[in-house]
């Protein structure tokens, strides 16, 4: 059993870090969860290799399977997180390495993908050449990065990958007379405390939109980690609020990638009339992206704040 309460009102702006405002004393195990957390590990990096196979022969990879592939390496860099203290370091770090480099190509295709229905629109306009010639160098680069992608999955098979995930796996299995009660635990904590001290960062620092994407991912995949079957309704409520405010960053973020690509082009253009046409987007978009992270993210810490009763909980749970 634990005890734990709040002190002091909650805020109603800035979201406040649970860590500040509980007191705590824990004593409990945590080997259901440890074992949970090795069955999903395992089985994740089973599914990456299989889907790593798979791009190794996709010259043109579907929108959704690159999506996926993105997502299936991102959930077992959260699982690796929580595992930190029973897993050994070395091992950890070269199986890191090595899906790091897949995920940043399949990252660029990504990138390239949510920008073309940004641009759709605005090329619908036959008598705007600028705006066809954009999507065609869109078409250009998003085909160039999805061969990269194609050669590095290749290239990763080819130095033995799927047979390095497979030893991994057996390495898992293999770590669980390590058990140190409550590593799990701790390091879930430390990813929600992330999570609140990026949000009060970037209520002053619009560069803090991106790490503040990646602490809700990190913190909305340990708690599905963790808390699925522990406290099924609390955990996917939380985790669905999670999504919405990646959400909202998410669309912050591709205008920005929007801006950058607009710029990159201006910079190709030789044809003085689509320059001039991109040169105003360029600077339609640079007064309003601001704007528009700044709300982004004042919703998110206003929907943080909210649920800091939630965290609370979560944090001072401890699993069976």
């Amino acid at each position: 059993m634990c005890c734990w309460r709040l002190q002091g009102p909650l805020p109603t702006g800035l979201p406040c870090n649970p860590f500040e405002r509980i007191e705590t004393a824990m004593g409990a195990q945590v080997s259901s969860t440890h074992s949970m957390c090795q069955d999903q590990l395992r089985h994740r990096l089973s599914r990456v290799a299989q889907a790593i196979q798979i791009q190794s022969t996709k010259r043109q990879p579907g929108v959704e399977r690159v999506h996926r592939l993105r997502t299936e390496i991102r959930r077992i860099d959260v699982r690796l997180q929580l595992l930190n203290d029973v897993l050994p370091r070395r091992d950890t770090s070269k199986i890191l390495k090595k899906l790091d480099c897949v995920r940043s190509r399949a990252g660029r295709v990504r990138d390239l993908d949510v920008l073309r229905p940004l641009l759709t629109p605005e090329c619908e306009r036959p008598a705007d050449d600028a705006n066809e010639w954009l999507l065609h160098r869109l078409d250009q680069q998003r085909n160039q990065a999805a061969r990269d992608l194609m050669d590095q999955c290749r290239k990763a098979i080819s130095h033995n990958l799927t047979q390095h995930l497979k030893e991994f796996r057996r390495l898992i299995q293999q770590q669980s007379h390590r058990f140190d009660p409550g590593a799990i635990h701790r390091s879930f904590r430390l990813l929600i405390s992330q999570l609140f001290s990026t949000a009060k960062r970037a209520r002053t620092d619009l560069q803090q939109l991106h790490p503040l994407r990646k602490a809700l991912r990190n913190a909305r995949y340990a708690i599905e980690a963790i808390h699925w079957d522990e406290c099924p309704s609390t955990a996917r409520r939380v985790t669905m609020k999670l999504a919405m405010f990646q959400d909202v960053l998410g669309a912050a973020n591709d205008q920005a990638g929007l801006l950058a690509f607009f710029k990159d082009s201006d910079n190709s253009c030789a044809f003085p009339a689509r320059r001039q046409r991109i040169a105003l987007q360029v600077q339609q978009l640079e007064q309003l992206n601001p704007k528009a992270a700044q709300a982004a993210i004042h919703h998110v810490c206003q929907g943080l704040a909210e649920l800091t009763p939630v965290f609370t909980m979560l944090v001072q749970q401890r699993p069976r």
